[in-house]
C-alpha cells in the first residue's frame, strides 16, 4: 500500500479552485472554507492545510525532548493510530500527515487564530475521501494537541468524505484503510 504523504487528486482539484478564489500563491497551501460557530456574520474564516508537519513552538516543556523533529511527531501519530485500531497496519493503511491552521479575515488580511482565540465549541472540518476510498472504508484521525498529548478523533462518514470536530489545530494524521468484502457468505 502506498504510504507516502501526497494529497489526493480530488483535494488538489478543490485546492486549485479555492486558490484562485483567494488568489493564493503558495503551492503547498490548500484552503478549506468553514463556518465557525459564534462568529459574527461579517467574519470570514478558513482552514489552511499544509501537506507537512512541523514541531509546534508552543509545546509544553515536558514534550520538547519527545518531539524534536517532524519525524518524531509522524512516528507518534502513526503509533497512536495502530494502537487504537489493530486492523490498521503499515501494509494496509495510507496515512496523510497534515498541519491545519485556522485563519480569520481582517482588514489587514488573513490572520492565524491562536489557541486562546479558538472557538470553545470547536469547528467541524470536512475531509474528502481520497481517490479509491468511500464511506464503506475505515478511517482514523490522530491529533497532536497543544498540550503535547495525542488524541484519536472520532469522525463521521458522509457520502463524499469524513467530518471531524476539532478543538485545536496542529499536526494531524489521517489514516485510510480499504475494506475488502468477499461478496457475502452462503
Amino acid at each position: 500500500m502506498n504510504n507516502n504523504n501526497t494529497l489526493n487528486k480530488e483535494v488538489i482539484a478543490l485546492a486549485e479552485k479555492i486558490k484562485a478564489k483567494y488568489e493564493l500563491e503558495e503551492e503547498t497551501d490548500i484552503v478549506v472554507d468553514i463556518e465557525v460557530p459564534g462568529a459574527k456574520p461579517e467574519e470570514e474564516h478558513r482552514v489552511l492545510v499544509k501537506d507537512s508537519v512541523k514541531v509546534p513552538e508552543n509545546l509544553p516543556e515536558e514534550y520538547k525532548d519527545v518531539y524534536t523533529t517532524p519525524e518524531d511527531i509522524i512516528d507518534a501519530l502513526k503509533e497512536a493510530i495502530f494502537e487504537e485500531n489493530r486492523k490498521f497496519t503499515e501494509e494496509n493503511t495510507k496515512i496523510d500527515f497534515v498541519e491545519l491552521t485556522l485563519e480569520v479575515k481582517t482588514a489587514a488580511g488573513w490572520v492565524e487564530v491562536h489557541h486562546d482565540d479558538f472557538p470553545e465549541e470547536g469547528i467541524e472540518i470536512y475531509i474528502p475521501y481520497p481517490a479509491g476510498y468511500d464511506r464503506f472504508d475505515s478511517y482514523e484521525i490522530a491529533h497532536l494537541k497543544d498540550n503535547g498529548e495525542i488524541e484519536i478523533l472520532r469522525c463521521r462518514k458522509t457520502a463524499d468524505g469524513i467530518v471531524v470536530k476539532v478543538y485545536s489545530l496542529s499536526p494531524f494524521a489521517i489514516a485510510y484503510k480499504q475494506n475488502v468484502f468477499d461478496g457475502g457468505s452462503s
